[in-house]
């Protein structure tokens, strides 16, 4: 249903009420070609006048390719150590309380007559937090205003990716992401994102063992596929881990 509603761009709702059969016009016709190894295409890519010869281009390429596959990694075993401490750590909260405090201090999220329900999905990201804040204070861990910065340069480049601008220019970054740090609620956000990654380099520096293992590129997204797939029946099957 999602596939053809997306496809058509009709609601979910009525796609079962469809006709089985469609008339298709062919209103335009695309061909990808390779493109001629030359100075065009080294602008195109990697911006104008930044590499001049094939031999660069193709270091270039190779160091983009390898910097893609550690980032993939390096999110993987964060995102595997984010579970470790959910699922390390299952103590008892004061429910009731906790359900009293959510509906009391944000009335527009939290409602009486739908707490319950609400609560089980946020219990994991409660304890989570407790036990981020307990790491934070024993290791006196601090974000600095470097950190934040960081932060925030690169959920801004993630935000031009999704908008289809693999290479944005840099300076244009940079002053997007210093403008939105002058909202308090992105500054906040930035910098609880910077602690939280703080906390993990801690885990995985000090706390657990990381074992090295080369495998191929298809073994690897059967790896993380694998990891998903465990972890979201683990989630659905008991309560929902919002800390990711």
């Amino acid at each position: 249903e999602t596939v053809i509603s997306n496809t058509l761009n009709i609601p979910k709702e009525g796609v079962n009420d469809l006709n089985k059969d469609f008339t298709l016009k062919v209103s335009e016709i695309k061909h990808y070609v390779d493109a001629e190894i030359n100075q065009d295409l080294f602008d195109k890519i990697f911006g104008k006048d930044a590499i001049t010869t094939e031999e660069e281009f193709k270091g270039k390429l190779r160091e983009s390719i390898e910097s893609y596959y550690d980032n993939e990694s390096n999110n993987h075993v964060e995102h595997e150590i984010s579970h470790i401490i959910s699922d390390k750590h299952t103590f008892e909260l004061p429910d009731t309380f906790l359900k009293r405090w959510l509906v009391d201090t944000q009335p527009e999220a939290y409602k009486a007559e739908t707490i319950d329900e609400k609560y089980e999905q946020e219990k994991a990201g409660i304890r989570y937090s407790l036990v981020r804040e307990r790491l934070q204070n024993e290791h006196k861990l601090e974000v600095s205003k470097e950190d934040i910065e960081n932060a925030s340069l690169g959920y801004t480049y993630n935000l031009f990716a999704q908008y289809g601008m693999s290479n944005p220019d840099q300076a244009t970054v940079q002053a997007f992401s210093q403008e939105q740090l002058n909202k308090e609620e992105h500054r906040n956000r930035m910098a609880d994102i910077a602690m939280n990654r703080l906390i993990i380099q801690l885990v995985k520096n000090e706390i657990v063992t990381i074992e090295e293992k080369e495998v191929s590129v298809d073994e690897f997204y059967e790896i993380i596929k694998a990891h998903n797939q465990e972890h979201h029946a683990h989630e659905h099957g008991h309560e929902g881990h919002n800390h990711d």
